[in-house]
């Protein structure tokens, strides 16, 4: 019985030592979490940024279009007037009015 005993003590020392290493400690799952935590808000607002860079662009790309038919108009308008000559047109039309 005695050998017995204390085979039952080594046992429990021996899990005793291994019990710190099987497991996280709750420092180590707390600084992960912060961790993840961290990334996670910097990916969000990167997120957010790359939000109001697309619509800028967007935004951007109306405004091109817009302009491009303004010209079209003016250059439909000069030619449908008989002025072929586009670059000269406001000069021209600047001396008529004086």
């Amino acid at each position: 019985m005695d050998s017995n005993m204390n085979n039952s003590n080594r046992s429990a020392r021996k899990l005793a030592a291994r019990k710190p290493e099987c497991g996280f400690m709750m420092l180590e799952v707390v600084i992960s979490g912060a961790i993840l935590v961290i990334g996670l808000v910097a990916l969000l607002a990167v997120f957010s940024l790359s939000v109001a860079a697309t619509q800028s662009a967007q935004e951007d790309m109306i405004a091109k279009q817009v302009a491009s038919e303004a010209m079209e108009s003016l250059f439909a308008d000069s030619e449908c007037s008989g002025r072929r000559d586009f670059q000269k047109w406001p000069s021209s039309t600047a001396r008529s009015r004086s």
